[in-house]
């Protein structure tokens, strides 16, 4: 009786375990996300070593950080040569462009100025957030 007891806390256990995992794993969508292939980005390169970063998380402290105005920015406005800010953060994501599930095309207004950072917001949310840091080439921080 004893044994039967143990093996059912067990198996409930693992249950709620297997649940509980599950829950925390899927993703949340917004209301505005209706297609389920927004973006797939490769994790091929990336400024953060063990890819955990999120916008509420700081980027590695480095004393010699650049920092780039609009000017610089509006430099890099092409799809040849793409920079684009996310959360006061400047990227390079010119090598990601081709691979872009939505094309080129749908990110390429916003290289080289302010755009991009509610673009992406409204319409990924902030699911594939961590996916396109990783395929991003961190370049400074934004000053203004």
């Amino acid at each position: 009786m004893k044994k039967k007891v143990i093996t059912g806390l067990v198996i409930i256990f693992i249950l709620i375990l297997v649940i509980t995992l599950t829950f925390l794993n899927l993703p949340s969508k917004s209301s505005s996300q209706s297609n389920n292939n927004l973006m797939n980005i490769p994790n091929n390169s990336s400024f953060i070593s063990n890819g955990t970063i999120n916008s509420s998380q700081e980027i590695p402290t480095n004393p010699q950080i650049t920092t780039i105005n609009s000017e610089t920015l509006a430099q890099h406005n092409s799809k040849s040569d793409c920079w684009i800010v996310y959360n006061d953060k400047v990227y390079d994501i010119t090598s990601y462009l081709p691979r872009h599930p939505g094309g080129a095309g749908t990110i390429t207004p916003f290289c080289g100025n302010l755009g991009f950072n509610s673009a992406f917001v409204d319409y990924h949310g902030t699911v594939y957030e961590k996916k396109l840091l990783s395929a991003a080439i961190y370049q400074g921080d934004f000053s203004g």
